[in-house]
């Protein structure tokens, strides 16, 4: 909480940050966070997207980004990202996408779809009538 509420006021304010101290093990350093990021364990987690959309679920573990100036990746809206995870490069991840826990992502991921370690790959799900899913 510390740590994303410090990136939204854009506080320097000293007395908080007695109070309030920042949990080193989280880093964020990403353009633009859509309401409703919600890190539930942020232990060893660095955050450094272009952009992450509403409604994301990060998990604890989890690497976003590139090293120095390299171009970094966009999230989408509804992400679930599971521990352990790594994306990097210049991808997308689109919306309604679950990342598996410890998977490794350097390719596009499209909307709707799951993607299972090891190794990664991208699983998509189509709604059947009987709200069954079904492997495509």
């Amino acid at each position: 909480f510390r740590n994303l509420f410090y990136y939204r006021i854009e506080s320097d304010n000293f007395l908080l940050r007695i109070i309030f101290r920042e949990v080193r093990t989280l880093t964020i350093a990403t353009g633009k966070i859509g309401e409703g990021l919600f890190l539930p364990h942020g232990f060893s987690t660095t955050i450094g997207a272009v952009s992450i959309g509403t409604n994301c679920n990060i998990n604890h573990n989890v690497t976003i980004g590139t090293y120095g100036d390299e171009p970094r990746p966009v999230i989408g809206d509804n992400v679930i990202i599971n521990a352990g995870a790594v994306i990097f490069g210049n991808i997308t991840i689109g919306n309604n996408v679950v990342i598996g826990a410890n998977a490794t992502v350097n390719t596009n991921i499209p909307d709707n779809c799951t993607v299972f370690p090891p190794p990664s790959r991208v699983m998509k799900w189509a709604k059947t009538n009987n709200a069954d899913k079904t492997n495509v």
